[in-house]
């Protein structure tokens, strides 16, 4: 063909007879050259690699509006301002962007242009009013290639792995930034990058120690942005500017600061990229360098190809060793900020290149967790044993999927487009984390879980079969195993229970008895209590956990109950999800062992009817049941013993006690010798225990006393429980059903719930469970008068003494120095 040079341009020319030479390889390379046909000199080359590179510079906005607009594509350069330090900020940032752009056109072969990968505007703001600078933004005196380059890779890391801001992923896209950031300083020569010598092992530079031995600027961060007074990174030894080198040092950042300690952490990435690019020595491992164009295109085939929006240190460990791998061999792309026409590498990427990446990984310790940090893991590991101490175990149900749902039903509500793109269901799934064998049901959370096109509001249901509950199921309880990482208090799930049919409940975190609801999330029907949110440090990771809840108050023995595991999640984002695995519905065979388990009212060592203690460990009609005593008290383990009430000395007065009256009520039992000819005028008080059944809006307001009325003894049964001093007011909890006993373990003052009911309730010590307590009637005769007092110490509050008891033992038979009263029981 003939082909006429300066045509394009419109301008004189000459005539050449060429060979037209198309050069292509994929899509990056696409070039035309006309090489003169007699000569065979290259007379013209073209590339049809079309980039549309647009910078607009807008001025004193916090947005790109058209009125703040200054220079955009294609108006003249330089830019000229009034405020010459304008003008020349402007200028740098013109420059600098289009470095970035066409870095990272270069880099990727001419696949992503712009920081979106499709050409869009590089809209750059320069002096924002009240900005934080710099953040997208630039401003006096922190305009600088390093720092431009730093704030638009972020741009090109929202387009490509979307590096979450929290932890260490938040680290790492802090890291990326810097990476790309030097990387474009050290290659664009502009700013001040001499001297550019190697850096030494553990050495800082003398540009930011008054004491550093390396006279370096290389690797140094921002130096030439005045605003900061000196760099503010250091990749080649973050520690010279209070970074960690490495996860396991010191200065790790463990808080929740600076989401998660993003500009510290950065370090850790940043050091190995640097030690990848030049080589050394640290922490136990020798790196050859690779130089720059092969760890950038390692770096880049990570970002793109194998990283997500959660990656941690160890994710990003994982990436780098397997883009290595990819690209061995591989044609690489040149690094390049003056043209975005993609050019082939010298160099390539061999094995022993990988060994470097996988050397340098281990220097900084990419994959070792930041124990220093203590971070919390969500559920506790260690669970104790299911029924310990409590006698056999009796499964109601127990799934653990390994044959699919198991008969249970899963389900979707959506809120929002009912009946179209709803949340995948829960599904049985065999690949979990943290090498847990087995199956699990999983409710996935990902962003590439369901139908991306349309919005998946709502919440997904596991719902079980009917479930039986003996009569003998006196506490019914349930247990499951399970791991979760979710968006916090965006995401999240929880359990469910349906009783004989009745409608669907929230089980609350007080059934909880190990690893409870942690946060709350958004649902169809308003906030709920959730499991929701991820460990410390990782953004996207889990552990795994057993809950382990108490059904009693919800589930009786002889009911039939349904569970219900949901799964909610709001519009966008998600993290990966909520596995649950062996669900594991039972009930502790306990009664009968002599000990006070939940769901019994008493424990007296066996299963009979007919003395005081019921079959299944409930008290009797008429009867009180002291608990067993524990062990490890001051007397043997026994099981508890239960008095007939009926064969008790009793008044059953239904006394109003006064509001705020010291003086109180009063009720007197006497207690006659007995029939003519007995003997009981001369028996005398061995243990005497004194049963009260009494109703009070707040227990804290009472006191009760016992006199003996022919010796005036007496003897504080109860001076306003729930405070250890006395005469302070305590407890706010309701009524009474208290045995006082000597031989009681806790004392009367320091029992009192403000959630039981009663609020007081056992065989208690009396008062504060100092002597002498009751023994001070010790001696006396059982014959005579007895009186209870029962004092109202605040206003506002009232009760009711309905029933009181002596319940004596008898010691000696002594002559009575005393004239007994009239020959009856009773009042």
């Amino acid at each position: 063909v003939v082909f006429r040079t300066n045509l394009a341009q419109g301008l004189p020319g000459q005539n050449h007879l060429v060979y037209e030479v198309r050069v292509l390889a994929d899509r990056a390379v696409h070039e035309s050259v006309y090489v003169d046909a007699h000569s065979g000199v290259v007379i013209e080359e073209f590339s049809s690699v079309q980039s549309a590179l647009q910078r607009r510079i807008y001025k004193n906005s916090a947005s790109p509006i058209p009125g703040a607009l200054v220079w955009q594509e294609g108006d003249p350069l330089p830019y000229a301002d009034e405020d010459l330090s304008a003008q020349a900020n402007i200028n740098r940032v013109i420059d600098y962007s289009a470095h970035v752009y066409n870095f990272f056109a270069g880099l990727s072969g001419g696949s992503f242009l712009s920081w979106d990968g499709a050409d869009a505007p590089m809209n750059n703001l320069y002096a924002v009013p009240s900005s934080r600078c710099p953040n997208a933004s630039f401003c006096v005196h922190t305009v600088s290639d390093d720092l431009v380059a730093h704030e638009w890779a972020h741009g090109y890391t929202q387009s490509t792995h979307g590096l979450v801001y929290k932890w260490q992923p938040g680290a790492l896209n802090e890291a990326y930034s810097d990476i790309w950031g030097e990387t474009i300083d050290l290659i664009n020569g502009a700013g001040t990058d001499e001297p550019d010598n190697p850096r030494t092992a553990g050495s800082c530079t003398r540009f930011t120690h008054e004491n550093g031995v390396d006279n370096s600027r290389r690797w140094l961060l921002f130096e030439d942005a005045r605003g900061f007074g000196q760099a503010l990174r250091d990749l080649w030894n973050p520690a010279c500017l209070g970074n960690p080198g490495k996860v396991s040092d010191t200065s790790y950042f463990c808080s929740t600061n600076d989401d998660g300690g993003v500009h510290t952490n950065s370090g850790i990435p940043n050091h190995a990229y640097a030690l990848l690019v030049d080589g050394g020595t640290y922490n136990g491992q020798t790196i050859r360098g690779i130089g720059l164009t092969r760890a950038a295109n390692i770096y880049w085939r990570a970002q793109t190809v194998y990283h997500t929006l959660t990656s941690d240190f160890g994710d990003h460990a994982d990436a780098l060793e397997q883009a290595c791998s990819d690209l061995v061999g591989a044609r690489l792309f040149a690094l390049d900020t003056g043209d975005p026409v993609p050019l082939t590498a010298t160099e390539t990427i061999s094995t022993d290149d990988c060994a470097q990446v996988s050397n340098a990984i281990a220097a900084v310790e990419l994959r070792r967790p930041p124990t220093q940090c203590r971070f919390p893991a969500m559920l506790h590991p260690n669970a104790p044993a299911l029924c310990l101490n409590e006698g056999p175990l009796a499964t109601l149900l127990l799934t653990d999927w390994e044959s699919g749902l198991d008969g249970w039903n899963a389900g979707t509500r959506p809120v929002t487009e009912p009946g179209n793109g709803s949340p995948p269901d829960w599904t049985p799934v065999n690949s979990l984390p943290d090498g847990r064998t087995g199956s699990a049901a999983f409710a996935d959370n990902r962003q590439t879980a369901g139908d991306g096109n349309v919005v998946e509001t709502g919440t997904r249901f596991l719902e079980s079969p009917p479930i039986a509950a003996p009569d003998a199921a006196l506490a019914p309880r349930l247990a499951f195993d399970h791991w979760f990482a979710t968006e916090t208090a965006k995401d999240g799930g929880n359990v469910k229970i349906s009783i004989n049919d009745g409608d669907w409940t929230l089980i609350p975190s007080s059934a909880y008895s190990l690893n409870p609801y942690n946060g709350m999330v958004p649902t169809g029907s308003g906030p709920e209590s959730a499991f929701t949110g991820v460990n410390y440090a990782t953004f996207d990771q889990g552990s795994w956990g057993q809950s382990q809840l108490r059904l009693h108050g919800l589930v009786q023995g002889g009911d039939t109950f349904r569970l219900r595991f949901e799964f909610h999640q709001d519009a966008t984002g998600g993290i990966h999800g909520w596995y649950v695995d062996d669900v594991h519905a039972y009930f502790c065979q306990s009664c009968g062992n002599g000990q006070l388990n939940e769901g019994e009212g008493c424990d007296d060592g066996n299963q009979m009817d007919g003395d005081g203690c019921s079959a299944l460990c409930q008290v009797e009609p008429n009867w009180f049941c002291k608990d067993p005593v524990a062990p490890g008290t001051n007397r043997p383990a026994a099981p508890g013993v239960c008095t007939n009430l009926a064969l008790a000395i009793c008044s059953e007065p239904n006394l109003p006690i006064p509001d705020n009256d010291p003086a109180g009520a009063t009720d007197t039992i006497t207690v006659a010798p007995g029939p003519a000819g007995s003997d009981l005028a001369s028996v005398t008080v061995g243990d005497l225990d004194v049963y009260v059944l009494a109703e009070h809006s707040w227990l804290g307001d009472l006191s009760i006393k016992l006199t003996k009325i022919e010796s005036g003894r007496q003897a504080a049964l109860l001076d306003r429980p729930g405070s250890q001093t006395p005469g302070a007011f305590g407890c706010s909890g309701d009524d009474m059903e208290v045995l006082f006993d000597d031989q009681s373990v806790l004392p009367a003052e320091h029992s009192c719930s403000n959630t039981r009911q009663p609020a007081l309730r056992g065989n208690l010590l009396p008062g504060q469970g100092t002597a002498p307590g009751l023994s001070v009637f010790n001696g006396e005769y059982i014959a005579g008068q007895w009186s209870l007092t029962l004092m109202d110490h605040a206003v506002d509050e009232l009760g009711t003494l309905r029933r009181w008891c002596l319940i004596p033992t008898a010691g000696t038979s002594v002559a009575p120095n005393y004239t007994l009263l009239l020959p009856f029981v009773g009042r």
